[in-house]
């Protein structure tokens, strides 16, 4: 595989400190986020009332960093960032930032979402799921990483397991408080990005009767390893790509995908658009990528009832 420059920084969110990103190491960043209109008081979701099963023993300290746009390294105690819409429509919205598994980028695929969603009623939930520790360096390992032949397959058999986990927890905490949250229990879905699409993506394919989502979204995200050839009640899917992707390879990662909710006759859409390479977000470049979100929306409000039954 060869992973451009371009796509990487995509990966890292850090478009506009490219060249000093590759100058020094990311811990001495130092600029200012990006202005952003300011989101509602947050409420805190610990996933669990003590440590993390599996985790208890991790010692990495969690910390945001700001590159400029934020990302958080070393989450030990997964927790929903639970965020409020003046007027609820119902909808819940669950979203798997991205990040390699090293991070989560919390503005570009985060924030910036959730602002957009509030706006239009919908509840969100960051989830914030475990991650690889990191340490001083973590950025040049990361783009060893991802420059090694089957890196999926690496990364997900460091850390897989703990984030379907985290991601089947957090759909059962949002539907056991729908109604604290003004939300209808049949009507919550997650999406991801890259790495967050495969957190997404296997929550749903490897979904319990209590922990399956009402729909799904993945944006150029890394398939679930071995997908069945039938899967029962999927949910309706929404995925985004652009065909450019020179690190979640549309063909490999998004086609499987398509085909499996085909075979299951269950609605899913798919769009691949011609430019826009990995990592695109809700960055805005000038391209028809730049709308996939207003699409997700629109998509969402189409769906009357989502397929499949409630346990």
């Amino acid at each position: 595989m060869s992973l451009s420059r371009r796509s990487l920084l995509a990966l890292l969110g850090t478009l506009p400190l490219a060249s000093r990103l590759f100058a020094e190491p990311i811990e001495a960043a130092s600029a200012e986020p990006r202005p952003m209109p300011p989101l509602p008081p947050l409420t805190l979701i610990p996933l669990y009332p003590g440590a993390a099963p599996g985790s208890e023993h991790w010692t990495q300290q969690e910390v945001m960093e700001t590159t400029p746009d934020r990302i958080i390294r070393n989450v030990t105690h997964p927790a929903l960032m639970a965020y409020l819409p003046a007027k609820p429509n119902g909808t819940a919205v669950i979203i798997a930032p991205g990040g390699g598994f090293y991070f989560l980028s919390m503005d570009n695929e985060g924030f910036d979402m959730t602002r957009k969603l509030l706006d239009a009623g919908f509840t969100v939930f960051i989830l914030k799921y475990r991650l690889i520790a990191t340490g001083p360096g973590w950025h040049p390992e990361l783009d060893r990483r991802l420059h090694t032949p089957g890196w999926e397959k690496s990364l997900e058999d460091e850390i897989g397991s703990y984030v379907l986990a985290d991601a089947q927890t957090a759909i059962r905490t949002v539907r056991a408080r729908a109604s604290e949250f003004a939300i209808n229990p049949a009507r919550i879905g997650i999406i991801g990005f890259s790495a967050g699409g495969y957190v997404a993506t296997r929550a749903t394919v490897e979904h319990t009767p209590d922990s399956r989502p009402d729909f799904a979204g993945c944006v150029y995200g890394v398939k679930p390893p071995n997908l069945s050839a039938h899967v029962p009640d999927l949910p309706p899917l929404f995925m985004v790509w652009a065909d450019d992707d020179d690190l979640v390879f549309p063909e490999t990662n998004a086609l499987p995908l398509y085909q499996l909710w085909k075979r299951e006759g269950v609605p899913v859409e798919f769009h691949l658009f011609a430019k826009g390479q990995h990592g695109f977000g809700t960055f805005t470049f000038g391209r028809p990528s730049d709308h996939w979100l207003s699409m997700f929306m629109d998509w969402m409000n189409s769906q009357q009832t989502f397929a499949g039954k409630r346990p």
